[in-house]
C-alpha cells in the first residue's frame, strides 16, 4: 500500500506566541540590571474562560529576591494552530490602554506583538516593573 500522507510538510513561518514572550522575557533582565525578570508558566487551574483551548500560559514578572511575589501581567491560551490567541489581561492595565474589556482574541502574530508592545509600555507596567526593583534591593526584604 502507498502512502496516504503528503510529500511535505512546511513548517510555518511564524512565531508562536510562547516565542514571542520567550523573546521579550530575555530583554527585563538586561534592562533592569537583573532585578526583575519574567516567567511563562502553566498554571495548574484552568479558568472557565480558557476550557476550550489546547495550551495555557501565564506571563508573570519576578523579582530577584522576592521569592514569594508575582504579577500576572496575562494569561493567554491557544489551540495547536497557535492563533487566533485568547488573552486575559491584568484589569488596571486594560483600563489604562483604554480597552472596556480585559478579555481578548487576537487573530494573528502581528496583532499579539502590537497588543504586546501597547501592554509592555503601560505606566502600570513601569510602576511595577519599578517596585519589584526597588524591593528587591531593600535589605532583610
Amino acid at each position: 500500500m502507498e502512502s496516504l500522507w503528503p510529500e511535505l510538510f512546511n513548517e510555518q513561518d511564524i512565531k508562536t506566541p510562547t516565542e514571542i514572550l520567550e523573546i521579550q522575557a530575555k530583554f527585563l533582565p538586561k534592562l533592569t540590571k537583573d532585578m526583575v525578570y519574567a516567567e511563562i508558566v502553566q498554571p495548574n487551574e484552568v479558568h472557565s474562560a480558557f476550557i476550550n483551548y489546547d495550551f495555557l500560559f501565564r506571563l508573570n514578572l519576578k523579582g530577584k529576591f522576592l521569592e514569594n511575589y508575582r504579577f500576572t501581567v496575562l494569561t493567554f491560551a491557544h489551540n495547536i494552530s497557535f492563533y487566533p490567541v485568547k488573552i486575559q489581561l491584568d484589569k488596571d492595565i486594560s483600563v489604562e490602554c483604554g480597552m472596556t474589556e480585559n478579555r481578548f482574541d487576537l487573530k494573528n502574530e502581528y496583532e499579539f506583538i502590537s497588543f504586546l508592545k501597547d501592554v509592555f509600555n503601560s505606566q502600570k507596567m513601569r510602576i511595577v516593573i519599578t517596585a519589584i526593583m526597588k524591593l528587591s534591593n531593600l535589605p532583610n526584604f
